[in-house]
C-alpha cells in the first residue's frame, strides 16, 4: 500500500525516470531484492555470454528490471532462437531460452561453424560430430529451401557427407559412400525425388557419380566410365 501511495503522489510532480529511481530505491530499502535467478533451456550456449546479457545479480532491486530489454539481448545471441524473462515476486527471476538446432556444419573462408535450417550461424560445439558439411559463402542465404527439399527424402539426407554451392547457382553433394551427385540449377525438388526413387532400388557399389544437371536426364557414372542415361 505504501509503495502505491508513493507512486501515485510522485507521478503528479516528477518525471518517469525519477519515479523509477525512487521505486528502485524504495525496493532496496524495504528488502524487495532478487534472491534467486533461474535459467532454463540452456545446453550449448555459452553461460558467461548469457550472464552478460541478463545483467542481473542477486541483491539487485527486483522492481525496475527491464525484462523486455533483457529478452531482446538474449535473442541477439547466436545460440538463442527466442527467450522469455519473468519476475516472480517476492524475489525470483526466471529466464527461459530456446536454443537453435543446428542441422549442418558450415564452412566458408576456411572457417568451420554450424548452421540451422533457416541460415543462422552458431559456434561449432564438440557434441555435434555427425552433421553434414555445407560449403560456400552463400549457404546461409540458400539453405532454407534446399534443406526443405532434402528432408523430403530423409534416407538420403542421412547419407550426405557434404554439399557445396557451385558458382552460386546449384549444389554438388557427396554421400558417405563417396558417390558425387550433381544437382541441376532448377527443378531441384523434382530431381531429388527421382534420385530417391533410383537410390532405393539401384546397386550402388559400382557407381561413382550421378549427374542431374541436364533437365529431364540422369547420367550414371560408374567407377571407370559413364554408363546409362535415365529419363526423369
Amino acid at each position: 500500500m505504501l509503495l502505491f501511495i508513493v507512486v501515485t503522489i510522485t507521478t503528479l510532480f516528477f518525471s518517469k525516470d525519477y519515479i523509477i529511481d525512487e521505486i528502485i530505491y524504495f525496493a532496496q530499502e524495504e528488502g524487495v531484492l532478487v534472491r534467486q535467478i533461474y535459467l532454463e533451456g540452456r545446453k550449448y550456449a555459452d553461460l558467461d555470454v548469457i550472464k552478460k546479457a541478463v545483467k542481473i545479480e542477486k541483491g539487485d532491486a527486483i522492481i525496475g528490471i527491464p525484462v523486455d530489454e533483457i529478452r531482446e539481448d538474449l535473442e541477439k545471441l547466436k545460440w538463442v532462437e527466442r527467450a522469455a524473462v519473468e519476475i516472480k515476486f517476492p524475489d525470483e527471476v526466471h529466464v527461459q531460452i530456446y536454443e537453435r538446432k543446428p542441422v549442418a556444419f558450415f564452412q566458408s573462408n576456411n572457417k568451420l561453424s554450424m548452421i540451422d535450417r533457416v541460415g543462422h550461424i552458431m559456434e561449432a560445439h564438440p557434441d555435434f560430430t555427425d552433421l553434414p558439411i555445407l560449403i560456400g559463402a552463400s549457404v546461409p542465404d540458400r539453405i532454407t529451401g534446399f534443406w526443405e527439399i532434402l528432408e523430403e527424402n530423409p534416407e538420403i539426407l542421412g547419407e550426405i557427407s557434404s554439399a557445396t554451392v557451385i558458382s552460386n547457382r546449384r549444389w554438388n553433394i557427396i554421400l558417405k559412400n563417396g558417390i558425387i551427385i550433381k544437382l541441376p540449377e532448377e527443378n531441384v525438388a523434382k530431381s531429388w525425388k527421382k534420385l530417391a526413387e533410383f537410390y532405393a532400388k539401384a546397386n550402388l557399389e559400382n557407381i561413382k557419380g550421378i549427374d542431374m544437371r541436364l533437365d529431364g536426364k540422369m547420367y550414371i557414372q560408374k567407377k571407370n566410365k559413364y554408363q546409362n542415361v535415365y529419363k526423369l
